[in-house]
């Protein structure tokens, strides 16, 4: 647990060790990534199922509930990779709303199912190009010498790069959530 931010209710990056053998020393790294905490969830999931903690579950809860806040870009429309960079990868994106969809599969709530939806259909109207293809990434220009950026008037870019990560997690995220929708919640494993 000395990745979780209770503070954040967020699972830090990652943790190293000056002592390795001894675990000791740590020094953990002060940044927030957006599909870790789908990943956190699913995990927290998994620990639930098998000590029937109720601990994990409200964990599970807590991360869900700080991602929208903490990740959310309106500007273009995803979860932002990193907290605090305004920079949204399709892979990424899709990959932490599934968390939110595991733990809609656990207690039904359809705020989880919600956010889900609304990052498929954010990455649906700004990062699916015309082919059916999801750009790589899209950002905010505040670095002009960024492709793209270098004119003053541009201020959100789409990297058009097809990238089949971008592709395969979109649509996953995008079947995951039909499958939801075609069944109740309290009919999936």
């Amino acid at each position: 647990t000395v990745l979780y931010d209770s503070a954040k209710h967020l699972y830090r990056w990652s943790v190293a060790f000056q002592d390795i053998p001894h675990r000791s020393g740590a020094v953990v790294a002060n940044r927030y990534f957006s599909y870790d905490q789908g990943i956190a969830i699913e995990a927290e999931l998994a620990a639930y199922r098998l000590e029937l903690d109720a601990g994990r579950l409200a964990r599970a809860r807590d991360v869900a509930a700080a991602i929208p806040g903490a990740f959310w870009s309106d500007t273009l429309n995803g979860y932002d990779l990193e907290l605090g960079i305004d920079q949204v990868y399709s892979s990424y994106s899709a990959w932490t709303a599934l968390g939110e969809l595991a733990l809609y599969d656990v207690d039904a709530d359809s705020r989880w199912l919600d956010e889900a939806r609304r990052d498929a259909n954010g990455l649906g109207t700004h990062t699916r190009q015309a082919d059916g293809s999801y750009a790589l990434r899209t950002y905010v220009c505040v670095d002009r010498t960024a492709p793209g950026c270098a004119d003053p008037s541009a201020r959100v870019v789409v990297d058009p790069t097809i990238d089949t990560a971008a592709d395969a997690w979109a649509q996953h995220l995008e079947t995951a959530i039909a499958i939801r929708l075609a069944q109740p919640a309290a009919t999936l494993p």
